[in-house]
């Protein structure tokens, strides 16, 4: 079987224990890139800043991907989106309530003025039920 694509996080996996990306790193993913296999970032960061990694490996173009904001939006690493799913401003202030309500804390930033992705989901929390939120969205 012949490996196509290579995805990776980039915090405590892609960078050392010091944030910083070792020189193995870069010539293991310029090995795979240099045998055609697509090498994806994937961050809970948004595409500027994972830009700094992209192009320490060399990654660039609309033919490469990176996958941001923890899932929620794959795009070329020219910014391109490919893919998105974002929670609407209904399901915002649902999951708002529901965090104050019982404490959990999570980040979100803003796409549009319509969509907003939340960046830390309210882990460790009983949101999440096989997959369906108790709040069906």
């Amino acid at each position: 079987m012949t490996i196509k694509l290579i995805a990776i996080d980039i915090d405590d996996t892609l960078l050392d224990s010091k944030g910083q990306l070792l020189p193995s790193t870069i010539a293991a993913v310029k090995e795979a890139r240099d045998q055609g296999i697509k090498v994806v970032l994937c961050t809970g960061r948004p595409l500027a800043g994972a830009q700094h990694y992209l192009d320490a490996l060399g990654l660039a173009g609309d033919d490469q991907y990176v996958i941001t904001y923890n899932g929620a939006v794959i795009e070329s690493i020219a910014g391109r989106i490919v893919a998105k799913h974002l929670v609407d401003n209904a399901h915002y202030r649902q999951l708002t309530a529901f965090g104050k309500q019982h404490h959990v804390p999570f980040t979100c930033s803003m796409r549009t003025v319509r969509s907003i992705q939340l960046t830390a989901m309210l882990t460790g929390s009983q949101l999440y039920r096989r997959g369906k939120t108790k709040l069906g969205c």
